[in-house]
């Protein structure tokens, strides 16, 4: 599976996982170039393409989740549109925070009108 996406390679070098080693592997004992494909694995390919499926169609369900970034070429806008969003309202809450704390010491400066 770490042969099957370009994308996968960072998080086995977060893993540790030497990837020299898997790649001396893969040149030295496959007879065909390129990519390892399902056919390759007989008994595991319904599973790797389950597996792979599911996480290309992945979507968040939770707060937390809109933080982690999509696997593959899966919905990247709703990963950047989430982090837009709480930019954007992050100052919009700043600016009316801003505002309400201004008109606060607007008023206690305000010398008190003296009618009459």
């Amino acid at each position: 599976m770490l042969f099957h996406e370009r994308e996968s390679r960072p998080y086995a070098k977060a893993l540790g996982i030497d990837l020299r080693i898997l790649d001396a592997y893969y040149k030295t004992y496959t007879l065909t170039p390129g990519p390892p494909r399902y056919e390759y694995f007989p008994i595991y390919a319904a599973r790797l393409e389950e597996v792979i499926y599911k996480m290309r169609e992945w979507r968040p369900q939770t707060l937390g989740q809109w933080m982690i970034k999509p696997y593959g070429d899966g919905p990247k806008q709703a990963y950047y549109t989430f982090w837009l969003s709480v930019i954007v309202g992050g100052f919009g809450f700043i600016s009316v925070l801003l505002s309400v704390v201004q008109i606060y010491a607007q008023f206690k400066t305000t010398p008190p009108s003296v009618t009459g």
